[in-house]
């Protein structure tokens, strides 16, 4: 598929509630729910206070002003900025006390990154913590995979109407009707237990015919494309697709390298395999919480880094479109208050993006850690960097 084919997959899909299908919703400096206008600070005020996954959507008539901001694309080390005066230079640290204040002997959050423009204007870790040094994304990686999805489907190596994804899905089977797109939008229709200490998700890579067989093998419970029921196993099934297209698991793996990872600078990537000796593609990926701020910056500029389109043009804005109506969720991008979408883990590992300003925010966890602490320090820092916008 080609760009132009993806615009008119992204026309048909771009939506938001009690919106029509094809009407297209921009960011244009302040914010619209519904019909009630919403001004800049308060948008701040909506993400500072934000402790969940806010699906609001928003959007701004066309004689709004966008603000402007210079991208600077980082070399092998990021240039580091002040923080902008209108955020304040204080800001971060103490809304970040909250997390980083005290000691604590429970697992929790180990970094916070943020990104303004291409550099790096605040760092906060925990004792012993380096924003250099690799740490386990969890779930982000899905939004890695739906990203080499997306290059895949402009090489026309797949496509997102491709069904019978898995070998042992037979003409007569339902489940073969499943397609790419369904899987993307976390709408397979299959039967999951997303539990990460006694369930599906957990025994799926630890099954020795792998998370993909495993995941392929669960009954069909709902039919494809119509409700939202978040499954690391519908990820495993695309990483397995997209491997017997394009050689094999290492072949998977090289493909995300040179494709993703190497045009943006990232080079602490590691993978990790599953039972069956691939990729699953939900987690399973290693990298520094710097090289997360990379893919995240790649995300914000709809793909491009410097020059080169490295995601194809308008793949962005079909991953930050909802699937599923309500779901909050596109294809394996979450959505916020519009326009923030982020890459989420389970742990509290969270990769968040914000074109209006420019903003890119990494949050890293322990294992164990919150989930909703380590979002909810992602979307409050997401909310003071909004004031960027304020006049």
């Amino acid at each position: 598929m080609c760009s132009s084919d993806l615009e008119g997959v992204i026309e048909s899909h771009t939506h938001a509630p009690n919106q029509k299908p094809g009407t297209r919703i921009t960011f244009m400096g302040g914010c619209y729910v519904g019909r009630v206008r919403i001004g800049l600070c308060m948008i701040a005020t909506l993400l500072v206070s934000s402790c969940g996954q806010g699906t609001e959507t928003s959007g701004i008539p066309a004689d709004e002003q966008v603000p402007t901001f210079e991208t600077v694309f980082p070399g092998a080390r990021w240039d580091e900025g002040a923080i902008p005066a209108k955020v304040g230079e204080d800001s971060l640290r103490t809304m970040s006390d909250e997390w980083f204040g005290t000691p604590s002997t429970s697992p929790g959050v180990m970094s916070l990154l943020v990104v303004h423009q291409g550099k790096v204007i605040f760092e906060r870790t925990a004792d012993g913590v380096s924003t250099d040094a690799p740490t386990d994304s969890w779930s982000i990686a899905k939004s890695v995979l739906g990203s080499a999805i997306g290059i895949a489907v402009d090489r026309g190596l797949i496509a997102l109407t491709d069904d019978h994804l898995h070998p042992s899905w037979a003409d007569d089977d339902p489940r073969s009707r499943i397609t790419v797109a369904d899987l993307l939008h976390m709408a397979g229709g299959l039967e999951w237990n997303e539990d990460w200490r006694a369930g599906d998700a957990l025994n799926s890579l630890q099954a020795p015919v792998g998370s993909a067989a495993f995941s392929a093998a669960k009954a069909k419970v709902d039919p494809p494309g119509t409700v939202f029921h978040y499954s690391s196993g519908d990820s495993s099934i695309l990483a397995a697709y997209l491997a017997s297209r394009l050689g094999g698991p290492d072949a998977l793996e090289s493909f995300v390298r040179q494709r993703i990872f190497d045009p943006i600078g990232i080079t602490t990537a590691s993978f990790v395999r599953d039972g069956s000796g691939m990729w699953p593609g939900s987690v399973g990926l290693r990298m520094s919480p710097r090289d997360y701020a990379r893919f995240g910056l790649l995300l914000l500029n709809d793909g491009r880094w410097g020059t080169e389109q490295v995601l194809p043009e308008g793949w962005i804005e079909y991953a930050r479109t909802e699937g599923v109506l309500g779901s909050g969720y596109g294809a394996h991008l979450w959505l916020h208050t519009w326009p923030v979408y982020s890459a989420d883990g389970v742990y509290g590992q969270v990769v968040a993006m914000n074109p209006a300003t420019a903003t890119v925010v990494v949050v890293t966890s322990e294992e164990g850690a919150s989930f909703e602490r380590g979002l909810q320090l992602a979307l409050r820092a997401m909310g003071v960097m909004s004031f960027v916008l304020d006049d």
